[in-house]
């Protein structure tokens, strides 16, 4: 609900969500996008994400695969290809994937972590808090809606590498934590 508040994440036309879909690679690469920006009306999709005069390197991504999210992401070294030319959008983003993707938005990456691909990233997003709420998926597992959705939630709350969180510097809000005693 706080990611589609947001407008992060859009359900489908019929009014649902569908947490059991998988989650392909542009997907991911779009989420991102709009949580690091906060560009995420349907106007920005239209003219930003999806615009026909973005480019990217990436020779099989289609305009209506939120190509300037992709190469947003790709200018920012959240992502990179499956080789220099291609990103494969498509494809199921694996757990491991989606995990390195968001710690490296969050400022956690570069070389001495690509060294250690995926389990340096794996480990940082555990420290980080970002499999809170999510078990029993292996690493190499191509995640769900729900999945997703859990991840990036997790990851609106994170700060990160300087000393920012996306709730509270993306999207102005803040987190008040009441607690009470009998």
């Amino acid at each position: 609900d706080v990611l589609s508040d947001l407008g992060v994440i859009w359900g489908y036309e019929d009014g649902t969500f569908g947490p059991d879909n998988t989650v392909e690679r542009w997907h991911m690469s779009l989420w991102i996008a709009k949580m690091e920006t906060g560009r995420t009306s349907t106007d920005d999709y239209l003219t930003v994400w999806r615009a026909e005069e973005n480019y990217t390197d990436f020779t099989d991504v289609a305009v209506d695969q939120a190509i300037g999210a992709i190469n947003y992401a790709a200018d920012e070294d959240i992502i990179i290809g499956t080789t220099p030319t291609t990103f494969a959008p498509t494809a199921g983003i694996t757990y491991q994937d989606a995990l390195t993707m968001v710690v490296r938005a969050l400022g956690f990456g570069g070389k001495a972590m690509d060294a250690g691909y995926p389990w340096k990233y794996i480990n940082k997003a555990a420290e980080l808090g970002l499999e809170d709420g999510l078990s029993g998926i292996a690493y190499k597992d191509v995640l769900t809606r729900a999945q997703t959705a859990q991840i990036l939630y997790n990851a609106l709350y994170t700060i990160d590498a300087d000393g920012k969180s996306y709730i509270s510097d993306v999207f102005g809000l803040t987190t008040v934590v009441i607690t009470g005693t009998p």
